[in-house]
């Protein structure tokens, strides 16, 4: 009774508290302020800074660039990270509800550990995180997300081979504007949250808060209780503020922080059954972002420069790994009128301090240290229709670890990117684009040896009464692993015209020394045991709670082959009915007609976590006249091969596709005078309550309801 009232009391202390901090900036800066000017619409006009590090709009570019726009987030105050990307047209693989990786041309993140032994950089506003888990991103007090898919090595060096996604702070503009979150769901969920932000004087700013709790275990489709999965708390906090001086100048300061508490991480569904003790995640990250940028009067001269900083500790099952990371950017940009092009010249730093005590974990302590310098250019002819984008970069990076004799690994790599675009007309766009990205071997795949992550092998312990089965793999060191890289190759075109926004892009990608982690013959074993109906040795006595029934390495196994369509399309219906409301049907998703490993083990095998089809297709209303928005969407995922987290055998698995519904509904209440509002919003997620997994034994949420009231002042 106690406890329930404590956690009851909790809940609520925290909403209130935020309702406080809240009102405490509402009066402090709702005051007229110079209203400023509001961007363009249109996509093709729109301006992205992650394409080429500078500010270019879509339509000069040889790529085409996802957009998750500030409207958007706003209209999906419940939604993580993940969720948006998906229903953007992103695969994201994930275990549990929050968090995952993104899926981008057969590449993907990690779970654990740091963003190095990741092929999808997460940048956070253009610099990187550590981390490509999004349970611990930001995805509050932001103002939009940018996709770059296809290989960015010259912008941003390793890592950036299936794509990029940069999480941009939102930063103040215009008169005060703010709004409040509070809503409630299934499984005990309870969120709070506020956005504030504007201009006053020379000064711009923009705080957010976000508070959710889940206070029970979440079901899946069908009804099955998924034990210990609640959540105890998931918070974050972030501000940007700047001072403009001369108008051309700007000195930033980006703070953010989340924090996690009570994160049920059990394991598969029937695991968490017999748990005892199921393992919890807690932890924390902040980030701080010192940033400049400027410009001559005339703008032919651009610069911006930033140093951060931050730390991430993460305790799961009380055994704690924690990264703290640091770096640099500069970089200068110049138009020469003369000869029609823009040069930009710039250079990146990064360290990490990565310290790691889990058990199931071979190297403990490792440093990596990269620095690159990249040229880009754009040459505009034609009357600007025709761009050529272009230039290379030269990275540096080393890997060092103090474990066992400390190993270091140096290199370094040149990456070159070649692209065209040419603007028909002003409604269509054509455009393509080569590049090639690196992945640097991270320090657990050169230098561990050790006991490392359950393998997918069993052995019978006959000498035990009962005899009994044990699972391990003993990690062997490969200091010849060499760069993953990747060549790709696109072509699309996007167009604009009477309501019809298209995108579409195919793409070849190329692999080569993908480095995979591979099983191999069990060790030595000093017992008598029975593998997989073989006798097996191992070098060390066997003991009742660790066997190591298989060794297994990081190696370069051969390379893969990718080739698809991107798209992005979306009509509004009211341009042919002349309606007062928009009522637009939308696809956005990826096909691959080419998905395989090319030599090595795996030759043929389809690329592990990596779907044929993900699609997320929906009808978007919208009306101004009623203050409606209705979205109703439906996401799409085929069969993915996939390495089981449970099963003992050796064969190639697969992991079913699946459907599932969501129906998002905001509608305006009332408004007081011009500048406040009240809006109720509804969600029903996975309507049909279906079973579904991407990751096997651990399915997701079957049917959940959500309820939310918004307030806006703007």
């Amino acid at each position: 009774m106690m406890i329930n009232y404590l956690f009851f009391s909790k809940k609520y202390l925290n909403g209130l508290i935020a309702i406080v901090v809240y009102l405490s900036f509402f009066i402090i800066f709702t005051q007229p302020l110079v209203a400023q000017g509001q961007r363009s619409s249109g996509i093709l006009d729109t301006v992205v800074i992650s394409a080429t590090r500078t500010e270019e709009s879509v339509k000069d570019l040889p790529l085409s660039p996802v957009i998750i726009d500030e409207q958007t987030l706003r209209a999906h105050p419940d939604k993580d990270l993940g969720q948006l990307l998906e229903e953007a047209g992103i695969a994201i693989d994930r275990q549990y509800p929050e968090g995952g990786m993104p899926v981008i041309r057969g590449m993907t993140g990690i779970i654990t550990g740091t963003d190095i032994q990741s092929d999808v950089l997460m940048l956070f506003n253009g610099h990187r995180f550590g981390t490509s888990n999004m349970l611990r991103f930001p995805s509050k007090n932001i103002e939009r997300i940018e996709v770059i898919r296809g290989p960015a090595a010259l912008q941003y060096g390793s890592s950036a081979m299936g794509g990029v996604i940069n999480v941009i702070t939102k930063k103040g503009a215009g008169d005060f504007s703010s709004t409040l979150n509070i809503g409630a769901g299934s499984f005990g969920r309870f969120e709070t949250g506020f956005l504030i932000d504007g201009k006053f004087r020379q000064f711009d700013y923009s705080f957010g808060y976000n508070n959710m709790e889940q206070g029970e275990p979440f079901k899946v489709g069908g009804g099955e209780t998924y034990l210990h999965t609640a959540i105890g708390l998931k918070s974050e906090g972030s501000f940007n503020v700047g001072y403009n001086f001369n108008d051309h100048h700007r000195l930033g300061l980006i703070y953010d922080y989340i924090e996690v508490q009570d994160y049920g991480f059990p394991g598969t569904l029937a695991s968490a059954k017999n748990a005892t003790s199921p393992s919890k995640i807690f932890g924390h990250t902040y980030f701080f972002d010192f940033n400049y940028g400027g410009e001559t009067e005339d703008q032919k001269w651009k610069w911006n420069a930033k140093y951060f900083f931050g730390h991430d500790l993460t305790f799961m099952s009380q055994n704690p790994y924690s990264n703290d990371i640091k770096g640099g950017q500069a970089q200068v940009s110049a138009d020469i009128n003369q000869i029609n092009t823009t040069i930009t010249l710039g250079f990146d730093w990064t360290e990490y301090d990565y310290i790691n005590s889990l058990r199931s974990t071979t190297v403990k302590a490792f440093d990596y240290t990269e620095f690159g310098g990249f040229l880009l250019g754009t040459l505009k002819l034609l009357d600007d229709r025709l761009i050529f984008t272009g230039g290379g970069r030269l990275n540096y990076y080393e890997n060092h670890s103090s474990d066992r004799g400390g190993f270091t690994f140096t290199d370094k790599v040149i990456t070159p990117s070649l692209g065209v675009s040419y603007q028909a007309d002003d409604w269509i766009k054509v455009r393509a684009n080569f590049a090639r990205g690196y992945r640097a071997p991270a320090a657990m795949e050169m230098f561990g040896e050790g006991n490392t992550m359950i393998g997918r092998h069993s052995i019978m312990l006959t000498m035990l009464r009962p005899p009994r089965v044990a699972t391990g793999v003993w990690l062997v060191p490969n200091l010849d692993l060499k760069p993953q890289e990747i060549s790709s190759i696109e072509a699309g075109f996007d167009l604009e015209l009477n309501g019809l926004n298209a995108s579409l892009t195919a793409f070849l990608a190329d692999y080569k020394n993908k480095i995979e982690r591979e099983e191999t013959q069990p060790p030595i074993w000093r017992g008598p045991g029975i593998w997989n109906g073989y006798p097996v040795f191992f070098p060390n006595p066997i003991t009742t709670t660790q066997a190591y029934v298989s060794s297994a390495q990081y190696i370069n196994a051969g390379g893969a082959k990718v080739a698809g369509l991107e798209w992005n399309i979306s009509y509004d219906l009211s341009y042919l009915f002349d309606w007062e409301f928009s009522l637009k049907p939308y696809s956005r998703g990826t096909w691959l007609w080419v998905n395989e490993y090319v030599g090595g083990n795996s030759d043929g095998l389809q690329i592990s976590k990596t779907p044929n089809l993900y699609a997320s297709n929906g009808i978007l209303f919208e009306s101004d006249r009623f203050g409606l928005l209705i979205d109703a969407n439906v996401m799409t995922k085929s069969n993915q091969r996939t390495s089981s987290l449970t099963s003992m055998s050796t064969a190639p698995e697969w992991q079913h596709g699946w459907t599932i519904a969501n129906l998002m509904i905001r509608k305006q209440l009332w408004t007081i005078g011009e500048k406040n509002s009240f809006s109720l919003m509804a969600q029903v997620n996975n309507i049909f309550d279906v079973y579904y997994e991407v990751t096997s034994g651990y399915p997701l949420p079957g049917r959940a309801f959500y309820l939310g009231l918004s307030y806006t002042f703007n």
